[in-house]
């Protein structure tokens, strides 16, 4: 991973952090907010933080769904799209037929 790459997941997963601990009513990004994102970007990396490996499941998903929705297809093989309901449950399906095999 490049350190430009390192950077982008590492500021979503600062957002994601932001995210979840906010009240879903409360997820307007104020100055304050934004602070607080850089805040939790700041940390992560001091604490030298790294993704975790990515499952081959859901990265095989992630080229099926890219080739679903072409429009999107940077998006989803990027894992921008991960959390959408669809692509939650599209995995949980495939992991399931490759359970009953």
């Amino acid at each position: 991973m490049t350190p430009e790459e390192l950077d982008k997941v590492t500021g979503r997963e600062a957002w994601r952090r932001w995210l979840e601990s906010r009240d879903c009513s409360d997820v307007a990004l104020t100055v304050d907010g934004l602070r607080e994102v850089a805040t939790i970007a700041a940390r992560l990396r001091r604490e030298s933080w790294t993704p975790p490996p990515v499952d081959p499941d859901l990265l095989a998903v992630r080229r099926l769904l890219a080739e679903e929705f072409p429009t999107m297809a940077a998006q989803m093989l990027a894992g921008e799209r991960d959390h959408i309901t669809l692509n939650q449950r599209f995995l949980a399906g495939y992991k399931a037929g490759k359970a009953a095999r």
